[in-house]
């Protein structure tokens, strides 16, 4: 059997959850249930990418749940925000930046679905 090698940013994943909440259930009730233990789960194996596979709501609840910043995101995963995403919550007020984050992960996961539907 093949191992695969963890990404850097999963097993960030599973030592913020492992400090914060000790295992995977709790973490989902923290989440509000948002996050499942078995989405938890894969992400701690780098089976979800938390860009790619997460949809707004869900990845939300991971920087809520962690406390985190979208810079704060990217400096301990080592992953990019999409670059729309991150001038926008620039330019909101505190109060308006997970609205904001919401609707535009949510816009990025549209056009990329519409792109993969037209074969682009």
């Amino acid at each position: 059997m093949t191992e695969i090698a963890i990404p850097h940013w999963a097993m960030v994943i599973k030592q913020w959850r492992e400090r914060l909440y000790g295992s995977q259930p709790r973490m989902e009730a923290a989440t509000n249930d948002v996050l499942i233990q078995t989405k938890i789960s894969r992400l701690e194996r780098g089976l979800v990418h938390p860009i790619d596979d997460l949809n707004a709501k869900e990845f939300l609840a991971l920087l809520e749940a962690f406390d985190w910043t979208l810079e704060d995101f990217e400096q301990y995963t080592g992953l990019e925000a999409p670059a729309i995403l991150k001038r926008w919550t620039s330019t909101t007020n505190p109060h308006q930046e997970a609205a904001a984050q919401r609707v535009l992960l949510e816009a990025r996961q549209i056009a990329a679905k519409l792109q993969t539907a037209l074969g682009q």
